[in-house]
């Protein structure tokens, strides 16, 4: 292990760059042509899949990049941090950062999978779908055990065969599935469907006891103010995707059906939280009689937030000032790894310095052991501790 620095945060919100190969190795032969591929250009890289090319800009792995030389054009192959596609690397930079382990979104398929889902050819969809998690679990998180953990996707247009998936992949070791903040933008049945399109996918998650884990973007649209803004809108309106999403989960009635279900925000930020609830509860007393459904939402929205919802603590030192409020048990830490967000290689001393007000007890919650308690984690014992509990 890298000296200088005990790694013991876990990060619930990294990402991967899959590797050249992950699909033209894995798909089936009648698949592998139409299936995702890089392609090298002037410019920097892209992927192409079924005919469509998909832009690779060079902040998607700009951690450890100075500000002034980030950029929004693409990037080549060779200027990649090894870390951002190879797990051996990848735990090299974990060990500079202080994170003991990690969970990874994708980045071609979209945080929740879009591209899979919207293909038209279903079949190629679930098997670009399958090799990824294949990946994910027997290669990324195989690499490194107790270190990398397996963070899967599942298809949308059939909740029945996203239960099929989810069994495979729970069976074969991933902890969590990645899922769309409104499933509604990409085309599918939303939260509030009367049909419960969802539910037999929620029930099989609940009792799997995977969280589903929900990054703001997941729907692959982003709130703005309109076409003709610039692109530092869209970015600072960010957090308003979350806030939607956990609006939409609330009042859904999906956490009254599946009082087990648990669902964590990636990168969505805390500073709002409060006052969010704040007023879903005051909207839920005063306006039963006409806009809740209080059959399917009986309980004050703050009391399915504190059993079911987790959220992560990015980069704010308001949001940091808002956990004991929000509830320091509902706190998860993430690193961001290696999007521009990131603070790599300080992620410990950063989050450190925003905690420093809390007990150390409650310190280790936010920055591990919520984490580990969630997702069922086993973490790889390291060679200087066993146990960081009392930390930092």
């Amino acid at each position: 292990m890298t000296e200088g620095v005990d790694p013991y945060i876990v990060s619930v919100d990294d990402h991967l760059i899959e590797p050249p190969d992950l699909w033209t190795s894995r798909l089936p032969a009648r698949l592998r042509d139409r299936g995702p591929r890089l392609i090298n250009t002037a410019e920097g890289i892209d992927w192409e899949i079924d005919g469509q090319r998909v832009k690779f800009p060079w902040v998607t792995a700009s951690a450890g990049q100075p500000l002034d030389e980030r950029r929004q054009t693409n990037i080549q192959w060779r200027d990649l941090r090894p870390g951002c596609y190879d797990p051996a690397e990848r735990i090299k930079d974990m060990d500079v950062d202080g994170v003991i382990a990690s969970l990874c979104f994708p980045s071609l398929p979209g945080f929740g999978g879009t591209k899979f889902n919207l293909l038209a050819d279903r079949e190629l969809g679930f098997a670009c779908i399958q090799a990824y998690n294949d990946f994910q679990i027997d290669e990324w998180a195989g690499a490194a055990p107790g270190r990398l953990f397996a963070m899967i996707l599942v298809p949308y247009w059939d909740p029945e065969l996203a239960v099929t998936e989810l069994h495979r992949c729970a069976g074969k070791g991933a902890v969590a599935v990645a899922f769309t903040e409104n499933p509604s933008r990409q085309g599918f049945p939303s939260l509030h469907d009367q049909g419960r399109y969802w539910d037999p996918f929620f029930s099989a998650v609940q009792e799997a006891s995977l969280p589903l884990c929900i990054h703001f973007g997941s729907s692959s649209f982003l709130i703005t103010s309109g076409p003709d803004a610039p692109p530092i809108v869209e970015s600072v309106a960010s957090p308003l995707n979350s806030q939607l999403a956990l609006i939409d989960w609330i009042f859904s009635g999906v956490f009254n059906r599946f009082p087990g279900l648990r669902v964590a925000f990636s990168e969505s930020y805390l500073g709002w939280i409060p006052f969010v609830l704040e007023h879903a509860d005051r909207h839920w007393r005063k306006h039963y009689n006409w806009a809740v459904d209080r059959t399917m939402v009986p309980r004050p929205p703050t009391e399915y937030f504190d059993d079911n919802i987790w959220a992560c603590l990015v980069y704010e030192d308001f949001g940091a000032e808002m956990i004991e409020r929000i509830g320091v048990n509902k706190i998860l830490a993430e690193a961001d790894y290696p999007h521009p967000d990131s603070e790599w290689p300080n992620t410990r001393k950063f989050l450190e310095e925003r905690l420093n007000h809390l007990k150390p007890s409650d310190r280790m919650k936010v920055l591990r052991t919520n984490a580990v308690d969630l997702f069922g984690l086993t973490l790889c014992p390291t060679d200087r501790h066993a146990d960081l509990e009392g930390k930092p």
